[in-house]
């Protein structure tokens, strides 16, 4: 699968999606009462680290949806309101969820959530591949872990050298494969930084 980024939702159908996503992510954590904050633009614009709001708002129980628009922002809200969750297009102050669950990693989850990858995977990334051998070595390693193991795992694959749309056929297996995501632009810093918070294992170039 093609590494995407959830990114700021400004279709109330996209919204929606979003929100019942946040939601049973959050679930999935184990929170029993999630809440929901709708980030606008209005509050991006007031702080100088929308990452680190986030961050915090997850750390809290509290899921995070970005939207941008009065019918996505409602949407985003109709959705929580729907699922019986409170919502609110205010950055939350107090906690939401169990407060016998302890203090969530916020900045993990929010990686994950941002690039569509569930809190309870095992997630190994692997940046940079020299040569289409190694490729196909991984890829089979990560499908002996799949068959040994009922733990949820999922591969990510960035920083790659080959880009464009000539792809080799090892990296198109990478593509297609479920639990595989492939990273086909350029790596930029701040993706890298997201996919580093996200992950449980980073394998480097030597």
């Amino acid at each position: 699968m093609i590494l995407r980024q959830r990114g700021v939702a400004r279709d109330p159908g996209v919204a929606a999606l979003d929100t019942t996503a946040a939601l049973r992510f959050l679930a999935a954590t184990g929170v029993t009462a999630p809440r929901l904050w709708v980030a606008t633009p209005r509050r991006w614009g007031a702080t100088s680290d929308a990452a680190a709001d986030a961050a915090r708002a997850w750390s809290r129980g509290v899921a995070v949806v970005r939207a941008a628009g009065r019918q996505a922002v409602q949407a985003a809200i109709d959705t929580a309101a729907s699922a019986g969750v409170e919502a609110t297009t205010e950055e939350p102050t107090q906690a939401g969820g169990d407060p016998t669950s302890g203090i969530l990693d916020g900045v993990r989850l929010a990686a994950r959530f941002e690039l569509g990858l569930f809190p309870d995977e095992v997630v190994e990334l692997v940046l940079g591949h020299s040569a289409a051998t190694d490729l196909e070595a991984r890829l089979a390693a990560f499908d002996s872990q799949l068959a040994a193991t009922p733990t949820p795992r999922r591969l990510v694959l960035a920083a790659m050298p080959e880009h464009g749309p000539r792809l080799s056929a090892v990296l198109v297996a990478a593509i297609v494969h479920p639990l595989v995501l492939v990273e086909l632009t350029p790596s930029e810093g701040a993706l890298l930084t997201l996919l580093r918070s996200a992950a449980d294992e980073v394998v480097e170039p030597a």
